[in-house]
């Protein structure tokens, strides 16, 4: 029997290329959905087809690849539960159909667009990396799945003074740390995970970036690769930034902020977006639009290319004539 009962859970077996497979789940339902899944896997390998997934799979393999990067697990813990019944019986293609199904749920229980959009993002997330990082769809159907109007931007950067402050409040690899966000734009995330190995000839090269595509990032001269915080710890990392915003007085600023510091401070200084698109890691441009911030010296400086329009004032009473006043 392809499934039979297994202490407390339910088995199933399959024969497949002369070799056994077997796994344990909690219920006879799911013990049917993994069987069913197998077989048409299979099937679907002989027919020389892009075998099929459930959405469930994948959601597990990338809790496996990025959960330990995860900044707040029980944010992560919170969101999947939410997800979770929507996947139920779904396969990976059926993405949009999980968008949806969360989307209406969600607008009934009178949610607001952000905490909507976090789910759909996930959703949206797990399907793009189905489709470019394991080769599991052979269209990108995470496409299709739109997020919510009206969520309202965060547009938070710090100045280069207010940066010295920060750095100057923290100490050891609290302030390597910012001073790294800073100059290169890297996710927290992303300085967790990076060894020696990664940084090479005056560049940071990222292997597995968020949008499933590796990049490399220059580092600026005054950067010292040896003071790189190699190994810090998530909660002290944590710890240590808001203990230097408090101090700083900026205690508005979140760590992502850097990163939008970053790409800020390019922009003043002539790069393109797309310049900026790509040392952020974005798939897009609009994404990287999300990221940027200006000041009011900043746009009275832009302004000034703008072409002159005024008309020079003519000789006689008050310079006009009567029909022109």
């Amino acid at each position: 029997m392809p499934i039979r009962r297994h202490g407390k859970g339910w088995e199933v077996r399959i024969q497949h290329a002369g070799r056994r497979i077997s796994r344990t789940v909690a219920t006879r339902p799911d013990a049917q959905f993994l069987e069913a899944t197998w077989r048409r896997r299979f099937n679907d390998s002989r027919a020389g087809r892009v075998p099929s997934y459930s959405f469930s799979e994948a959601l597990e393999r990338w809790a496996l690849e990025e959960f330990p990067r995860l900044k707040s697990k029980k944010s992560f813990k919170s969101l999947l539960k939410a997800i979770l019944p929507h996947t139920e019986g779904r396969m990976l293609h059926e993405a949009p159909e999980v968008a949806d199904s969360v989307r209406t749920h969600c607008l009934k229980r009178g949610l607001a667009a952000a905490p909507i959009n976090r789910q759909l993002a996930l959703v949206k997330r797990v399907a793009k990396l189905g489709y470019k990082r394991w080769k599991w769809l052979d269209s990108d159907v995470g496409a299709r799945i739109e997020l919510l109007p009206g969520e309202k931007r965060r547009t938070e950067w710090v100045t280069p003074a207010e940066a010295k402050k920060l750095m100057a409040a923290a100490n050891g690899k609290i302030r390597e740390a910012i001073r790294w966000a800073l100059l290169t734009g890297l996710r927290r995330g992303e300085i967790l995970a990076i060894q020696p190995h990664h940084l090479r000839s005056g560049a940071i090269y990222l292997p597995d970036s968020k949008s499933g595509n590796p990049r490399s990032v220059p580092y600026p001269a005054e950067l010292d690769p040896k003071k790189f915080p190699f190994g810090i710890h998530p909660t002290a990392l944590s710890k240590g930034f808001q203990a230097a915003r408090e101090r700083a007085g900026l205690s508005h600023i979140r760590f992502h902020d850097l990163r939008r510091s970053y790409a800020t401070w390019l922009l003043h200084g002539e790069a393109t977006l797309g310049d900026i698109r790509d040392l952020l890691g974005h798939a897009n441009i609009s994404m990287t639009s999300r990221y940027l911030g200006t000041s009011i010296e900043r746009l009275k400086t832009v302004v000034k290319v703008l072409p002159s329009f005024s008309v020079p004032r003519k000789r006689g009473r008050k310079g006009l004539s009567h029909r022109e006043r």
